[in-house]
């Protein structure tokens, strides 16, 4: 586990330079080694103080698993199993073998790390040992997050993770009602909605207090007039939280790319949204203004060109495992290292991990960096980056502290 005293120590020797000493980083130096301060604020400070220095002197917060790649439903929109993709690559239909997952959930309790997402290209419950999954991860002292599309849900699956007391369950919806649920998924009946709302009903009863209950709901063309029945759908069913974001664009989602009028409609509506929520005690993630605001109507992306502007601090924050055992650096397909042949620490803690966070930090210069497989760690897959909430908010701390102008100098 790490020992935040040495780490603390570590940053400050390391940012020992008189030049680097202004009251920013003595601010947060502070604050790393106060041990008033709880562990969590410290770790982040610590992050934060990292990419100051182009260093790492903890672990990463996430360690995100990809267990499996199939899927038992069909979403237009989705880049992996939406009937309108043409030429999936087999690899996408495996599975993390249960051993490697379970050795990766150790490894990174080692590191420190306070959440394990279990979210990729399938559906989680449908790894065949999903109840082993998930009871090695309530066995541990972190976070873990499961991301369904709730349609395989049992007796068994019910009854294991409503015992657990660190987690969040987000189901996968994009509508509020039967019918738009089923004009999503092809030839998938809309009396399948119901079920799950049953599922989410059931886990609500039998849960344990720590068990969070979400909803995502994924914003297009076809239902943003829905965005406050949602909300009241939520709030009907009595779950925690609610998220929304825009459709990630690729060849299939193309046609449900947002006009100007219903960016307009869901800024308008998002306002009531929040004041429901508010009154319900449902709590709504604050990541859809920030696609808005970046949002290119054109292309429909709300990250492009954003790391010609900022840089790129995923790798101070998070580990990405595929289920064939490939690290990649943030949550896109950047690849270097394997898990089946080196540990987390080692690959966290290895020369290339360091040279392509330097190498991310200085994305707005136009500095990059060749991956083994000969791709770039700056590439298209930046323009929908998943990582801009993680990116904003460092963005954020960094102002706050006072610090913006030395990332604004190694960017």
């Amino acid at each position: 586990m790490i020992d935040l005293d040495q780490a603390a120590a570590a940053a400050a020797a390391t940012l020992a330079d008189p030049a680097a000493r202004e009251p920013g980083v003595a601010g947060l130096l502070r604050i790393a080694a106060d041990p008033v301060v709880s562990r969590a604020d410290r770790l982040a400070t610590l992050r934060l103080l990292g990419a100051l220095a182009g260093e790492v002197f903890v672990g990463p917060r996430i360690v995100h698993l990809d267990v499996v790649g199939r899927c038992n439903a069909n979403c237009v929109y989705c880049r992996d199993h939406s009937p309108y993709i043409r030429d999936r690559e087999p690899w996408r239909l495996t599975e993390m073998p249960l051993d490697l997952a379970r050795r990766l959930i150790d490894e990174a309790v080692e590191l420190g790390a306070e959440l394990v997402p279990l979210v990729g290209a399938g559906e989680n419950l449908l790894h065949t040992r999903f109840g082993d999954l998930v009871d090695h991860l309530a066995a541990q002292p972190l976070e873990f997050e499961i991301y369904t599309n709730g349609l395989s849900w049992d007796d068994d699956s019910i009854a294991r993770v409503a015992a657990a007391r660190r987690a969040k369950i987000t189901f996968s919806l994009s509508a509020a009602t039967p019918g738009m649920w089923a004009a999503f998924r092809p030839e998938m009946s809309p009396a399948l909605f119901t079920r799950i709302e049953e599922t989410i009903a059931v886990l609500l009863r039998r849960r344990t207090p720590g068990l969070r209950v979400g909803i995502v709901h994924v914003l297009n063309r076809r239902n943003v007039r829905e965005l406050l029945p949602m909300i009241r759908h939520a709030i009907d069913l009595g779950v925690d939280e609610v998220q929304y974001k825009l459709t990630e664009m690729n060849e299939a989602a193309w046609g449900l790319r947002l006009g100007p009028a219903e960016v307009d409609s869901i800024r308008l509506e998002i306002r009531e949204a929040r004041r429901l929520a508010a009154l319900a005690g449902v709590d709504i993630h604050d990541n859809l203004e920030f696609q808005l605001d970046h949002l290119d109507i054109e292309t429909g992306l709300y990250t492009k060109g954003l790391y010609d502007r900022v840089p790129c601090f995923a790798g101070f924050e998070m580990i990405r495992v595929r289920r064939d055992g490939a690290i990649s650096f943030c949550c896109a397909l950047k690849f270097f290292g394997n898990a089946r042949e080196t540990s987390l620490a080692a690959h966290w803690h290895g020369e290339a991990m360091r040279r392509a966070r330097r190498v991310a930090l200085l994305m707005p210069t136009g500095a990059n960096h060749e991956l083994p497989d000969g791709g770039l760690l700056h590439d298209p897959q930046c323009d929908f980056c998943y990582n801009y909430v993680l990116n904003d908010s460092y963005v954020r701390r960094a102002r706050a502290a006072a610090v913006e102008h030395l990332l604004a100098g190694r960017s």
